[in-house]
């Protein structure tokens, strides 16, 4: 009789014992599915954070207003801004050591003349330089209108390509630099 009441006593403490395993499961199962949850709603904020700063950001021109876009541009070409410069596009990549800023912009001459000596760059002739090509699939650049247009650069730099185009018909200037 002993022996049969310590059987149902061992069984039930299985039968206890596995219930417990089970609800610990289920709860272990809960916690990995939240986590899971969590993990996915942050790597999606930061998915969108990422491709939210690649698109080109359009700066809205109101002269008597100096936005942190305006003094980006400021310190950027190193000259002041001018009631000329207008429909601001730009877009900077930066990957690792490397930087790659590229601007569109409304200017009228003599502020192009202004930020080919803030960055030191000089007339050069097109056909001298082989293999200029900008690979971006941005729609404000348009880069067989570029290609035709006069050409400016640093020839010096080591450090850096920088060019710029200036279209006199449309009063429209072009920069891209490559930093390394």
């Amino acid at each position: 009789m002993k022996n049969n009441q310590l059987r149902k006593l061992v069984f039930y403490g299985i039968i206890i014992l596995f219930a417990f395993n089970l609800n610990s499961c289920k709860q272990i199962k809960k916690e990995i599915n939240k986590t899971k949850n969590t993990a996915k709603r942050a790597v999606s904020k930061q998915t969108r954070k990422v491709k939210n700063s690649f698109k080109p950001k359009n700066i809205k021109r109101q002269f008597a207003n100096k936005s942190a876009e305006e003094r980006k541009f400021k310190e950027f070409f190193k000259i002041n801004m001018s009631r000329d410069i207008k429909n601001i596009l730009y877009n900077i990549d930066i990957d690792g050591a490397a930087h790659t800023y590229m601007f569109a912009f409304e200017c009228n001459e003599e502020t192009c003349q202004k930020i080919i000596l803030s960055q030191n760059l000089s007339s050069i002739d097109k056909n001298k330089l082989v293999g200029i090509s900008v690979n971006h699939n941005l729609s404000w650049w348009n880069q067989e209108l570029i290609s035709n247009l006069p050409l400016y650069t640093d020839v010096d730099s080591t450090k850096s390509q920088k060019y710029l185009w200036y279209d006199g018909d449309n009063k429209k200037a072009y920069f891209y630099q490559n930093k390394k």
